[in-house]
């Protein structure tokens, strides 16, 4: 499952940052990284995404 599929759902970021920190509290520092690079994918992807969607001038 990734990241965005965990959160999306979430009207506030407060809500989605409590539920992945609940999800990963016991994982180690590498699932932490890893967390963190899906975070910033789920981004350039959402801002790609955006870019793509926007009309041209």
């Amino acid at each position: 499952e990734s990241i965005l599929t965990q959160i999306i759902s979430y009207d506030k970021a407060r809500e989605a940052w409590v539920d992945l920190a609940n999800a990963h509290a016991s994982h180690s520092n590498i699932c932490i990284l890893q967390l963190k690079r899906d975070l910033q994918n789920a981004k350039k992807k959402r801002q790609k995404y955006v870019r793509i969607s926007q009309p041209r001038e």
